[in-house]
């Protein structure tokens, strides 16, 4: 952070109603998943950090783990502001979020780019389909919580997409990332 930033801000007295919102576009791979680069659908690009402090936003330096993206900053920034958008917003507000309520929140998110479709469930499952010209179509299945093999695999190292014992969440995780188009 420039503290000088900060210390104009309290020097102008406007430090108590402003909010300071840190975060990035995207991670970054640097070989995981023999990636490299930012535009991919695993956790090392995705996690990214979010540091929001003001008004209302309690001091606790709580550390949430909802499913959030980066078109959630504009609708809180909005609803922060008391604004009425003229549109409906395609973010959610964090507030309930970011002042320590626990407010019904999505239980999926959608990710992709030009290559990847994929749905991330917020109890630990990633689906993504890739189709290259030079590959062609690759499905990944991650039970990152280690919900049905009772071995969690947070790096999505174990691919078990074509498991028979993995046929049924695949199926319903291939559904859900099609009903989002």
């Amino acid at each position: 952070m420039n503290l000088a930033i900060l210390h104009q801000a309290k020097a102008s007295g406007r430090a108590k109603r402003t909010h300071f919102i840190f975060t990035g576009d995207n991670g970054w791979a640097q070989g995981e998943h023999r990636q490299r680069g930012k535009v991919f659908v695993y956790e090392e690009t995705n996690r990214v950090p979010l540091v929001w402090s003001g008004p209302g936003i309690p001091a606790t330096g709580q550390v949430r783990t909802e499913l959030v993206n980066n078109l959630d900053l504009t609708a809180t920034m909005v609803d922060l502001m008391g604004l009425t958008p003229g549109r409906v917003m395609d973010g959610q507000s964090l507030r309930g979020l970011l002042e320590g309520g626990s407010p019904a929140w999505r239980e999926d998110i959608l990710l992709r780019d030009a290559f990847t479709l994929a749905v991330r469930t917020a109890d630990g499952w990633l689906y993504a389909e890739t189709t290259t010209t030079a590959y062609g179509e690759e499905i990944e299945l991650y039970d990152m919580a280690g919900a049905l093999s009772r071995v969690a695999d947070p790096y999505q190292n174990r691919n078990v997409a074509g498991k028979a014992a993995y046929a049924a969440k695949q199926a319903e995780l291939k559904k859900l990332a099609g009903a989002a188009f």
